[in-house]
């Protein structure tokens, strides 16, 4: 232990007397609207402290309170985007059926400007299948080759010879020789023509947009077409012997 020199005594002595003198006359003097001195002076002491307690005590729970409402912002968001999602989803779905209705509206238009025409339900295999073909021919040149499907958008005409002269862009119809499609239907156009060792590499583009149809109409028969012709050319003739039967339509 430090012991304290002796001629310190005194002065520390007369400092405790003087300070005990100052908190006595502290608490014996009184203000007029502040109360008591002692109280002013342990107030003025502690107010610093409790300001900053009182501050760092409001960030925290400012700080807290963010943090729950962002949780709250964070799962309403994520609910607002489902709901969004499936909003989304129903206005596609929606619209496919309006498409689908305008069709089946054109084909409902269809059926009642034909009525004496029956309809029937059938599998329909495109052009563009590897399995599909059709007899054809160039509608300038008249050559004849026939054009079947790779699986591809593009159809390719066999077996036309690299001496005969293929145009770019040139119409390709059927050439009714299969004895299956009837002659001068659209097939497509010229794409794309490269020579080979004996015969041209012919591309056709098909005349419909093969890769989104959803429903077609199937021609049996060339008689009512023909009949419409006569109809405009005022005309009329009877159908030939052995005509085919009347054409029926339909739908997949």
């Amino acid at each position: 232990m430090v012991a304290i020199p002796s001629r310190h005594k005194s002065l520390v002595l007369l400092a405790g007397v003087i300070v005990l003198q100052v908190l006595m006359l502290a608490v014996q003097i009184k203000r007029d609207s502040e109360g008591r001195l002692i109280r002013v002076w342990t107030v003025g002491a502690v107010s610093p402290f409790e300001r900053a307690g009182s501050y760092g005590f409001g960030w925290i729970r400012d700080i807290w309170r963010h943090y729950f409402a962002l949780q709250n912002t964070t799962k309403e968001s994520e609910q607002i985007r489902r709901e969004n999602d499936a909003l989304k989803l129903q206005i596609t779905q929606l619209q496919g059926k309006a498409a689908e209705a305008d069709r089946l509206a054109a084909l409902l238009n269809f059926r009642q400007s034909q009525a004496s025409v029956p309809m029937i339900g059938a599998r329909v295999l495109l052009l563009t299948d590897k399995e599909s073909g059709v007899g054809a021919m160039l509608a300038d040149s008249r050559v004849q080759g026939p054009v079947g499907g790779l699986g591809e958008p593009l159809l390719v005409m066999k077996y036309v010879p690299n001496d005969d002269t293929v145009n770019l862009g040139e119409r390709v119809i059927t050439s009714g020789m299969d004895r299956i499609f009837p002659r001068d239907l659209p097939v497509g156009t010229v794409a794309e023509i490269k020579p080979g060792n004996q015969f041209k590499q012919i591309r056709v583009k098909p005349a419909a947009n093969l890769e989104r149809l959803e429903e077609v109409l199937v021609l049996l028969s060339l008689r009512s077409l023909e009949m419409k012709n006569e109809e405009n050319t005022g005309d009329p003739q009877p159908p030939p012997p052995g005509a085919p039967n009347p054409p029926r339509a339909a739908k997949r």
